[in-house]
């Protein structure tokens, strides 16, 4: 990003503020796609997870987002992104506030190295839950994080059988775009509503009305 005065990104922001407005631009993006094949579901912004979409008031899918400055960010078997979402969700199963059914999603700018318990929670043909509840458990048996210690802990406590359901429900959506590349995913997904001419001031009012609606 420039630092030169008045080209400075938008998002040349600190991490933290930078994820949130990532969060809430995936929010949109992912309502956005989704809206092609179904408009009938609800979404909101931290509430159940950092993105939550109901239908009929139970929740179908609970994404944690994870964005990264750097292009070569890794989840690799003790990543702290991994295993905060990995806390999240077996607490949430823990107290039984889980839903049956719901979709567990990570989408995350990183990229999953390939053989890493991440890389075997994507979709696809490389999926192994198995593979990778027992990745995820060596980790949690050997590594001296202190930071996942919480999380560890949270997940040695679920029982085999949570586990795997935990998992089997889990997907891991890594290779993202970042929050200044979504701006040509956004606007693939509304190229139809107006002129071509007329595309960047409609999606600067499209998300104008969705940050304060956020």
């Amino acid at each position: 990003m420039s630092n030169n005065e008045g080209t400075e990104s938008p998002f040349a922001a600190r991490a933290p503020a930078t994820g949130y407005l990532y969060q809430c631009r995936y929010a949109l993006y992912e309502s956005l796609r989704r809206l092609r094949n179904d408009p009938e579901f609800a979404v909101s912004v931290e509430a159940l997870d950092d993105v939550t979409f109901e239908k009929a008031g139970e929740p179908i899918d609970l994404l944690q987002t994870k964005h990264h400055l750097s292009q070569t960010a890794s989840l690799t078997d003790a990543s702290p992104d991994l295993w905060k979402t990995i806390r999240v969700w077996a607490e949430t199963a823990l107290t039984g506030k889980l839903p049956r059914g719901t979709g567990l999603m990570l989408v995350t700018t990183a990229t999953a190295p390939e053989g890493s318990a991440a890389f075997y929670l994507k979709s696809g043909p490389t999926r192994d839950v198995a593979m990778a509840i027992q990745r995820l458990q060596s980790t949690a048996e050997t590594s001296t994080s202190k930071d996942n210690t919480p999380a560890y802990t949270a997940f040695r406590k679920l029982s085999a059988e949570s586990k795997m359901d935990l998992l089997d429900a889990s997907v891991v959506i890594d290779a993202q775009p970042g929050i200044v590349d979504l701006d040509k995913e956004l606007k693939s997904l509304v190229f139809y509503a107006v002129e071509r001419r007329f595309l960047d001031s409609f999606l600067e009012r499209l998300e104008g009305w969705w940050l304060r609606r956020v």
